[in-house]
């Protein structure tokens, strides 16, 4: 530091005036510098011999002369079978990192959409709050609390809850099946509805966690022991997964899949 600023309050960020200051300041620093820049010696590595493995015999691709193909498929197989010929080959651009990520990219929305679909069934069938009173013990479904808050004063809330906790979740299974089963089929229809329909999904699905943010704040806000008090259920956990699990599949979906089909239809009038 400098002897005249340094642990001074007020300077810190503040730029030197220029003239008495600032030439101060650089005569003092200029008094620090070596007469001479030491000398720093690299010494050259050792030779390394490397001995790469033999390289196995890369197989043509598997692709008919009328096949569509996209070409992004085409070039991860390329890459996989590469690999798998050399291990001497590395992959240093994240584009092509991605491509390895496009192919498994459908496993893991499958995956996440069938365990979804698995705790979709508890989620409603046990029961999500239970009520303690003097009287006993009463557990309530989330269909069941759509039929309790059905009144005139409490409809709308009883529709939010059906809408976002039964309706929500079960049309983006739906439709995320809808989406990966047109892909795999290799559809070229209403590509354009299909990612409006994806946007949609990806943008209200996250709305499916009204319902346990519901459930939460009336099991933490009604607590009146010994009189009454309100628990969360073992549905809750089971809706709860749903709504992330359907989450992580809309995550994990690539939407230019959608698209795939098309470009190898073009290829091929082309």
């Amino acid at each position: 530091g400098i002897s005249f600023v340094e642990d001074k309050p007020d300077w810190h960020g503040k730029p030197l005036k220029k003239g008495e200051e600032a030439d101060k300041a650089l005569a003092e620093l200029s008094a620090r510098l070596l007469p001479t820049p030491p000398t720093v010696e690299i010494r050259k590595p050792d030779p390394i011999s490397l001995s790469p493995a033999p390289a196995k015999p890369v197989a043509p691709p598997e692709y008919a002369p009328t096949d569509s193909v996209a070409t992004r498929e085409a070039f991860g197989a390329t890459l996989v079978k590469l690999g798998e010929a050399s291990y001497s080959i590395y992959l240093l651009h994240p584009w092509m990192l991605s491509i390895f990520q496009y192919q498994g990219a459908q496993l893991f929305t499958w995956a996440f959409l069938i365990a979804a679909a698995v705790c979709y069934v508890p989620a409603n069938v046990l029961p999500v709050l239970t009520t303690v009173t003097a009287s006993g013990r009463d557990s309530d479904t989330i269909l069941q609390g759509v039929v309790l808050l059905w009144s005139p004063t409490g409809w709308p809330l009883s529709l939010i809850v059906l809408v976002a906790s039964i309706m929500i979740p079960s049309a983006k299974i739906a439709a995320l099946v809808y989406l990966l089963v047109t892909v795999q089929r290799g559809s070229v229809e209403s590509n354009v509805q299909r990612v409006r329909l994806y946007r949609m999904v990806e943008l209200i699905g996250r709305w499916s966690m009204v319902d346990v943010f519901v459930d939460t704040f009336t099991a933490a806000l009604v607590q009146l022991q010994p009189l009454m008090s309100v628990e969360p259920g073992p549905g809750l956990l089971f809706f709860a997964a749903v709504v992330v699990l359907t989450m992580l599949a809309v995550e994990s979906f690539d939407p230019r899949l959608i698209w795939d089909a098309a470009s190898g239809a073009e290829v091929q009038r082309a």
